[in-house]
């Protein structure tokens, strides 16, 4: 026998619990969501509901793909929405004063979910909550290097999505932002799982600088690294070849390094922008930088730095699966 009923209010102690996990500010509060998508849309639909009357948002595209599916149940319903192709560098405040006076909120992450680079968006955040428009900030990774340096703080205004897992995300949400849940307060939720989760996503990040740069600097003859500066999180590598399947290549360097490769999305210490790992038809182009070829993308290869820390001799592993798949 199963009596269907929920729990009361077993959402709000679940946000109570990990509140004080993660000890955030007295001033803030925190809302778990069913991953990314969940969140976006409980915040912004949560926003359009408390100020039905503010019937503008915008969104600074080219940094992720999160917002894919949000945008267009907007426009059905008379939103106007402001699109910024690129981050406004240098000419926040002329674009923040150009948004509509019954401007909602604005969404846009602060680093790419694959590269791991990291935008300009306090100065965004700033002139946003200056004028009272919700400050919503996707985060995929950079969280975590604001978190181990003790950065929580969240203003007024905003609200900072953090991304777990695929299917748990975290909304730490600004003194001001007082938006009422969809679904997520009728949903079964277990403190235990979710407590897990966070502690485990806190455990995986790791930056090697040092380690990173140096084997950037050395690579064998055919492969580039991707980035060129240091507005990036050390946790990961990306380096590409134009002849290489990416896919194909992660799945010989995990036999040769003797490491599991788990599926695409889940922790890995290899992955691949290759789109048949991904059983994906979608490509970047919709969201990412539009100088990166198909020839790159699929060539390119992901690597935390665990694997450079642990294997000494990761450019010979790199050289030999190489080999292996070429011949």
């Amino acid at each position: 026998m199963r009596v269907d009923l929920l729990v009361s209010e077993a959402w709000e102690d679940l946000n109570g619990k990990i509140f004080s996990q993660l000890e955030l500010p007295e001033n803030t509060l925190v809302k778990c969501y069913r991953g990314l998508a969940h969140a976006i849309f409980e915040t912004c639909a949560g926003a359009s509901y408390l100020f039905s009357h503010k019937k503008s948002l915008g969104i600074i595209r080219g940094q992720t793909p999160a917002f894919a599916g949000l945008i267009p149940g907007f426009h059905k319903e008379g939103y106007q929405v402001q699109n910024q192709t690129g981050w406004p560098i240098g000419n926040e405040k002329n674009w923040v004063d150009g948004l509509k006076k019954d401007t909602n909120f604005v969404l846009y992450a602060s680093d790419n979910p694959v590269s791991g680079e990291i935008f300009p968006w306090e100065v965004l955040d700033d002139l946003l909550n200056e004028k009272k428009i919700f400050s919503v900030r996707v985060s995929h990774s950079d969280w975590l290097k604001d978190f181990k340096s003790g950065k929580k703080t969240v203003r007024p205004y905003s609200v900072h999505i953090l991304s777990i897992y695929g299917g748990l995300s975290l909304a730490i949400c600004g003194e001001k932002v007082k938006t009422v849940s969809v679904v997520a307060d009728k949903m079964p939720w277990d403190f235990e799982e979710v407590q897990n989760q966070v502690n485990s996503r806190l455990s995986e990040f790791l930056e090697d600088k040092k380690t990173i740069l140096e084997f950037e600097k050395n690579l064998p003859l055919g492969w580039q690294a991707l980035l060129n500066h240091e507005k990036r999180l050390f946790d990961r590598s990306l380096i590409y070849h134009s002849g290489i399947h990416g896919g194909a290549l992660i799945e010989e360097i995990s036999n040769l390094a003797q490491c599991s490769l788990g599926k695409p999305g889940e922790f890995n210490l290899f992955e691949t922008t290759n789109l048949a790992r991904w059983n994906s038809i979608f490509g970047y182009f919709d969201w990412w930088d539009f100088s990166l070829t198909p020839e790159i993308l699929r060539g390119m290869i992901v690597i935390d730095a665990r694997a450079l820390q642990s294997q000494k001799n990761f450019t010979e592993i790199l050289n030999q699966a190489v080999k292996n798949i070429v011949l």
